[in-house]
């Protein structure tokens, strides 16, 4: 009978020594998994964006240059009224290419959101209009680049897409696992547990953006708040071995149809510089079929294509020599948009200005550059949207109005855009040196930290121009127009109309900024 309790005794000890055992092992899987998770992250934050990131043309002549844009306003009366200039030239372009189209559109789509926007339904007006300059030529390259966001990241079929595709038109979903992680406190685990698995059609929730439903691992993956954002046009103009090209900050998303947005179309080796920065991003996408096309008419237009510079200083002295008279193009990338507009906002002293139109503002040395340059005594004036609106969902406010008070404090002029359901969704900078000097940056990039830290793909142009320029006065009366409600339309309400200074806004803000969770 002792033998027996001794013996019971040792399977009991022993028993919970085992439990013991398998429960340190599993601590320890657990351990080692989660910092492989957080090595991993590490390393793909740290690690150098992918080599079609960041670059920048060199400046050329401005040839053919056009400013367009989409306006929004309030009558007398508080009914929103619209004009709009940017699509229109978009299908003039596609209907009149004659040898390749190039379309990068980041969101195209038709969904909306609870309040549906019922101005224009742009992604199949531009859908037919691709189609049909195809049907007109079998053999004409027509390359369309988008988001994975138009399928969800694979959990929804485009009907777009596989329009475009049935009519003989190439699509190319940009590989976004190629890119920085924005969003490294979550991405590190995607790519080791998500990404594995793909993903495909589901039924389990609600499709985030709008109609039809989709998997987990469609948000899972949407998680990674990271995009190809871009937003441009790059045809041949009919009958001469040139280029025309359009850069944007509007979408062919029907959500989006009453947008605010601006664009800039023009000609020359400026659009050439554009498209070798898109053959950068084929090439990233190991697109070899699309490229091989697309050097074959480079080749029959006797055009070659540059070598993009790489996050090169916009006014060097090695390519100073070779800077042409203004009015000058120039293509700009991710980090040199961020660089560009750093260095354009620094060179305003006293008697110069500065005007800002921008969808979300939030990088730090963006802010902090407007700021000196209201201490050094230009004049500095920033339009922002309010953030309250998106797709028919309310938002807090940030992180424009945070930033908006922080501006305020020291000096800078605020106004809101006066929106109703839509969104200021322009991208705008000018410097004014004087009365002798412009510069202006435009396109798809917000001024945020995703968008300028080779984060996002990004496509803005840099267009600087003397005095004595038509396309200058036009741009600055279509900023003063806005700025002063011009002709009894309200554009723009008072910093006061949505001042916002509280604390926790401004954490939430700056929390979001630094760690990249958050969308913008």
């Amino acid at each position: 009978m002792g033998d027996y309790k001794t013996w019971r005794r040792f399977r009991h000890v022993s028993g919970r020594s085992a439990g013991r055992g398998k429960r340190r092992i599993g601590r320890w899987i657990v351990s080692a998994i989660l910092a492989y998770a957080v090595v991993t992250a590490l390393v793909r934050y740290w690690m150098p964006p992918p080599a079609s990131v960041g670059l920048q043309g060199m400046q050329h002549s401005a040839e053919h240059v056009q400013f367009l844009h989409d306006d929004s306003w309030l009558d007398e009366q508080g009914e929103r009224q619209l004009s709009q200039q940017i699509f229109d030239e978009v299908f003039r372009m596609i209907a009149q290419a004659d040898r390749f189209i190039v379309l990068d559109m980041f969101l195209f789509n038709a969904w909306q959101g609870p309040v549906p926007e019922e101005h224009h339904a742009l992604s199949e007006e531009l859908t037919s209009a691709l189609i049909a300059r195809r049907e007109r030529s079998a053999d004409l390259p027509i390359v369309v680049i988008s988001d994975p966001i138009n399928t969800v990241y694979g959990g929804l079929a485009s009907i777009h897409f596989e329009r475009l595709q049935q009519a003989g038109i190439t699509v190319v979903q940009t590989d976004l696992t190629r890119l920085q992680d924005s969003n490294p406190l979550w991405s590190g685990f995607w790519r080791l547990f998500i990404r594995p698995f793909g993903n495909g059609p589901g039924e389990l929730l609600p499709n985030p953006f709008g109609a039809g439903r989709v998997s987990l691992r469609s948000y899972l993956s949407l998680l990674n708040f990271k995009a190809n954002h871009r937003k441009l046009l790059i045809t041949d103009i009919a009958g001469e071995d040139r280029l025309r090209a359009l850069v944007t900050s509007a979408n062919p998303h029907d959500g989006s149809s009453a947008h605010r947005n601006i664009a800039l179309a023009f000609s020359g080796e400026a659009a050439v510089d554009l498209l070798a920065a898109e053959r950068a991003l084929l090439v990233m996408n190991e697109a070899q079929d699309v490229i091989e096309q697309l050097d074959d008419v480079l080749q029959g237009m006797e055009l070659s294509l540059p070598e993009l510079d790489k996050q090169a200083t916009a006014t060097s002295a090695d390519n100073a020599s070779s800077t042409p008279a203004l009015p000058s193009l120039q293509i700009l990338g991710e980090s040199a948009i961020r660089n560009a507009a750093l260095q354009a906002i620094d060179s305003a002293e006293s008697g110069d200005a500065v005007d800002l139109a921008m969808f979300y503002l939030s990088e730090r040395d963006i802010i902090t550059a407007l700021l000196a340059a209201r201490s050094r005594g230009a004049q500095v004036r920033v339009l922002l949207d309010v953030n309250h609106d998106a797709f028919g969902r309310r938002k807090n406010g940030v992180p424009n109005r945070p930033v908006a008070a922080e501006l305020v404090a020291g000096g800078v002029d605020v106004r809101w855009c006066a929106t109703a359901g839509e969104q200021c969704h322009t991208k705008w900078l000018h410097v004014s040196i004087g009365d002798d000097a412009h510069t202006f940056v435009m396109g798809s990039a917000n001024f945020t930290r995703r968008n300028l830290h080779d984060l996002n793909l990004e496509t803005d142009v840099q267009l600087r121009t003397g005095a004595e320029s038509d396309i200058a006065n036009e741009m600055i009366d279509f900023f003063d127009g806005q700025w002063n409600n011009r002709d009894g339309r309200t554009y723009s309400l008072d910093y006061d109309e949505y001042a916002n200074d509280s604390l926790w806004l401004k954490l939430q803000y700056r929390f979001m900024e630094m760690s990249g969770l958050s969308t913008f």
